[in-house]
């Protein structure tokens, strides 16, 4: 019965989610209705534009071309000495090249003679009170409306242009055009003879009305005086026709939808005016819509066929749904968004737990070794090993990989301590293989949740329990570190720096200071090791062991590596310039640089920039980079050397060196870490180590370099095993530039 309720109550779910996704549905539907309404219109007023705006420019070279007739007329008037007489000739024959009816002459008074086609003149009428008179009389070119023909039939479009002799207005030339011109431009049928154009001025008056027109006969002298238009749309439309803008409208007629586009012709505030039905220009988006419905008909289909499959997932799968949903199904664990889900819940009740975050110490290379059927065999033994340690009211999960979170009472450090000690010990029980045994590592990282009086927040629990899992890592043996202040203020001092980082290299905040190299069979300095220093604005030191762990690992010490180079070009420059041209600068290259496929490039740009000898350039890199990437090292070495610098192996016996690098590597010098000088357990094997590599060095003709010479003894050992070089605090600490160019000078700071 029970479970009976349960089905009925999903099935009722799952019927509110078809009701509510057929809802959204038809929602989508109306919004893509609209939206290629919007569309429709959008392509209708692109279309629009661009046949009115062909009308337009018809129009508008129409006019220009008669008033530059006009304006050449009254050009050659001008210029020529004349009566009234020999003008009119000049009118009445033009009058036979262009399209002009009547033509005439109009004297500053605004009286003037006229000549039409028949060569009838009309003399001394007084045309002062036309308003394109008045323009030409006033100095501008002008074109008038559509006016009665006072001197014939029908309407006329008249033009005047100023005419001016030695720079004074003598008349205004003057032409008229019968309306039809106009008219045969506009009565062009488009769209199949559908489309209605017309010429309107910036009142809504007409100029020009077409021969197909819906505006109804009669004497309508206002696209407002027409049924077609209300007081709304008068209100709308006429603000903008006195703007002069371009713009869109619509209106209904007859149960008929039109469009209506409004386009300014640049002359007397006329427009052309183009109705079209919405129906001339709608046939793709009736086809468009009878797509979408049967589109949204055949999702709705789908939709009754998708839930009733799910009604049969839901009665016969709910139990692996449910597993899918919130277990890892390698191990049987909980996954991480249940154990999420589980320890909120909990946490909200009781405090008093420990969130404990585990992995596998190199579980790659038990990939590696033993194929990954013993690795998921080792992650299976894991899950188990936790699940039989789980008291009551505690949970675990398998996070990804080889990493597992467990939530545990806790009643004390000390016992949670021994308990993850008996958890790792058990694991590492495990024996993977007969033959070849493996110990296997873990690593805890534990975050105390006691007493934890704020909102309760997993996921920053889970943060700061990673945050100590990745400083157990690293140790050769299994590792539980707690989360505490230490860690929390070491994340915080790290985001303080990579929050500064940028603004400080803009600054300058960056320091070079030198330390000297000293030749020890002269003790004289032969150069000098360029070492960083972040000093902060209110004179505060963040120390080189604090910054450059970060820099390293966000790639920011790429940037900071270049910016030393440049430094160090600055600083080679000046000590050219005083005197010191034999000097040589060290400058650390971090691993990362290697990876950048322009760092020969960008190198080679900064020598250029400063124009600095770059043999007076050591490039250092450390031992370990050699050794991850020795074929790439030999090639960028050999590259290097063309460009004439120096390559230096720094920090050689810190780690597992090998003397093929000596061989495989064309290097310039050698550095002995100060590792051999500061291990005094064994002086005797160090003595042997360090005389046999700086004696192999010679033969392979490798400078060689001693760091951490800190007393007169080792200065003197070294010395005596015929090290070329020394460079410690016994010599000199490492100094900033104007102390650096003192001790070479044989001066100290006063």
């Amino acid at each position: 019965m029970k479970e009976d309720r349960n089905l009925k109550k999903q099935i009722i779910v799952a019927v509110s989610v078809a009701a509510g996704i057929l809802t959204a549905l038809v929602l989508t539907a109306v919004l893509a209705f609209e939206t290629l309404s919007r569309a429709q219109k959008n392509e209708a007023e692109r279309y629009l534009d661009e046949v009115t705006e062909q009308y337009r420019n018809t129009m508008i070279k129409q006019i220009e071309g008669n008033l530059q007739t006009l304006e050449a007329l009254a050009t050659i008037i001008g210029n020529n000495i004349m009566d009234m007489d020999k003008v009119m000739d000049i009118l009445e024959t033009e009058n036979y090249q262009n399209d002009f009816i009547r033509m005439g002459f109009v004297k500053p008074d605004g009286r003037g003679d006229l000549v039409d086609m028949q060569g009838v003149r009309v003399e001394n009428v007084y045309l002062g009170e036309e308003a394109f008179i008045r323009e030409a009389l006033a100095g501008s070119s002008s074109v008038s409306d559509t006016l009665p023909d006072n001197f014939g039939e029908g309407y006329v479009n008249c033009y005047a242009v100023p005419v001016y002799k030695n720079g004074e207005l003598i008349g205004a030339l003057t032409a008229a055009n019968s309306s039809e011109t106009f008219a045969e431009i506009i009565n062009q049928p488009i769209f199949s003879g559908n489309a209605y154009l017309h010429i309107i001025n910036e009142q809504g008056d007409f100029i020009i009305r077409s021969a197909h027109q819906i505006l109804e006969e009669g004497d309508i002298r206002s696209i407002f005086e027409s049924a077609i238009l209300g007081i709304s749309d008068k209100e709308e439309i006429l603000p903008k026709l006195q703007e002069g803008a371009k713009f869109f409208s619509q209106f209904t007629y007859n149960k008929i939808k039109y469009w209506m586009f409004f386009t300014p012709i640049g002359k007397n505030g006329w427009y052309i005016l183009c109705m079209v039905p919405r129906s001339a220009l709608n046939a793709n988006f009736v086809k468009m819509t009878r797509m979408i419905i049967c589109i949204f008909a055949v999702i709705i289909l789908l939709l009754v066929l998708l839930f009733s499959y799910i009604y049969i997932i839901i009665r016969g799968s709910r139990n692996a749904m449910q597993r899918m949903a919130y277990y890892d199904q390698l191990t049987g664990l909980y996954n991480k968004a249940r154990f999420m889900e589980l320890a909120s819940a909990k946490l909200e009740k009781d405090s008093n737990y420990a969130l404990v975050l585990l992995d596998i110490a190199n579980f790659k290379f038990v990939n590696e070794l033993f194929g990954y059927q013993k690795g998921d065999y080792l992650l299976r033994h894991v899950a188990n090993t936790c699940n039989q340690m789980l008291q009551e009211e505690e949970f675990c999960c398998r996070d990804n990989s080889d990493r597992f979170a467990l939530l545990l009472h806790y009643s004390g450090k000390e016992v949670l301590t021994d308990r993850l000690k008996q958890l790792v010990d058990t694991i590492a029980s495990c024996q993977l293989d007969d033959v070849q045994e493996y110990h296997i590592l873990c690593n805890c990282g534990v975050k105390i949740i006691e007493s934890f009086s704020n909102k309760i927040n997993v996921d920053v629990f889970w943060d700061r329990a990673n945050l100590a899992l990745k400083n157990a890592k690293g140790y050769h043996d299994s590792t539980t570190v707690f989360y505490g202040d230490g860690l929390h203020d070491k994340e915080v001092k790290r985001n303080e720096i990579e929050q500064c980082m940028h603004a400080a290299l803009d600054n300058r905040e960056f320091k070079m200071y030198l330390q000297p190299k000293v030749l020890l069979n002269t003790s004289a300095v032969c150069g000098a090791e360029a070492l960083v220093r972040w000093i902060r604005p209110d004179g505060s030191l963040i120390y080189p062991d604090e910054f450059i762990p970060v820099f390293e690992q966000n790639g920011f010490i790429t940037d900071l590596d270049m910016y030393m180079l440049e430094e160090a070009c600055v600083f080679l420059n000046r000590l050219e310039k005083n005197g010191y041209a034999d000097i040589c600068i060290s400058v650390n290259q971090s691993r990362i640089l290697f990876y950048k496929a322009d760092y020969l490039n960008e190198i080679q740009r900064i020598i250029h920039k400063y124009h600095c000898d770059p043999s007076r350039i050591i490039l250092e890199v450390t031992e370990g980079i050699t050794m991850d990437n020795l074929d790439e090292m030999k090639v960028l070495v050999r590259e290097l050397h063309k460009m004439g610098f120096a390559v230096s192996m720094d920090d050689f016996g810190s780690g597992y060196s090998s003397l093929n690098i000596l061989k495989e590597l064309d290097i310039d010098e050698l550095k002995l870490d100060r590792v051999f000088l500061s291990d005094t357990a064994e002086k005797e094997k160090r003595d042997i180590i360090m005389k046999n590599i700086i004696t192999l060095a010679r033969e392979l003709q490798i400078t060689t370099v001693t760091e951490g010479v800190e007393d007169a003894a080792q200065a003197e050992f070294i010395h005596s095993i015929h090290c070329d070089i020394g460079q410690g605090y016994y010599f000199a600490k490492p100094m900033p530039e104007d102390a650096f160019e003192l001790f070479i000078a044989g001066k100290t700071e006063e």
